[in-house]
């Protein structure tokens, strides 16, 4: 039974380490998307001000309404890139996730009018990613710690105290069990699930779903219009 929970729930952490490479490279990419928009859709000469923010939703805070200028919104997009940037490589790696989760929700409460259902699962999987030690490995932190545990053996050898020795690197292992591994995993399944039962719909079923979506024109990309020309391929 524990062995199958751990076969379920249990992630290798050097899987782990590009999970947290490819976060903080998605994490990049959507804030540089967003940033040439930073005063259309976060700052107060935008569609979208601080007051109507704090109307809108009442209940929530962000830090992001605190200042309604273009230069403290892009500040914020900053640190969050420049977090990101930390996360990736894997330097003070729960700190840098606990501060680009906080800051990704600051920037999602500011505007929810710009979001779409992947904000929302990169909010929980970074949030998942804080109880699971993602730079054990192919880190900044994991070479710090290598370097701080051979120091240790180093000087355990110089004071021949050899019980410190074998005590360094016992307990590490390539595959990790925790809460934050099994709840990220059922996340990311959650996911998939609930996006096959909300196709559980007549356009699906039908055969016109993909030719609805295809036609929405704001995401659209040519190649997609230019299949709106096979009906059947669509269907099928």
């Amino acid at each position: 039974m524990l062995k199958r929970i751990k076969n379920l729930f249990g992630c290798d952490v050097r899987s782990l380490a590009v999970f947290r490479i490819a976060i903080a490279v998605l994490l990049i990419c959507d804030i540089c998307d967003r940033f040439p928009y930073a005063e259309a859709f976060y700052s107060d000469a935008g569609f979208f001000s601080t007051e109507f923010s704090k109307e809108e939703l009442p209940r929530s805070w962000s830090l992001n309404q605190l200042d309604g200028s273009v230069l403290y919104q892009q500040t914020i997009l900053i640190s969050l890139c420049v977090s990101a940037i930390l996360f990736g490589l894997g330097l003070f790696t729960r700190v840098a996730t606990i501060v680009c989760w906080f800051l990704l929700i600051s920037i999602h409460v500011r505007n929810p009018m710009v979001l779409i259902g992947g904000d929302t699962l990169m909010r929980m999987v970074l949030f998942w990613s804080m109880f699971i030690p993602l730079g054990r490995v192919w880190s900044l932190d994991a070479i710090w710690k290598t370097r701080r545990q051979a120091a240790r053996r180093q000087k355990a050898l110089i004071e021949n105290a050899s019980s410190v020795q074998t005590e360094v690197g016992a307990n590490e292992t390539n595959y990790l069990v925790s809460f934050g591994t099994g709840c990220l995993i059922l996340q990311l399944c959650f996911m998939y699930w609930f996006a096959g039962i909300a196709k559980l719909t007549e356009h699906w079923f039908d055969g016109t779903a993909m030719e609805y979506v295809l036609r929405l024109e704001i995401y659209v990309h040519p190649f997609g219009s230019w299949l709106l020309n096979f009906p059947l391929l669509l269907k099928a």
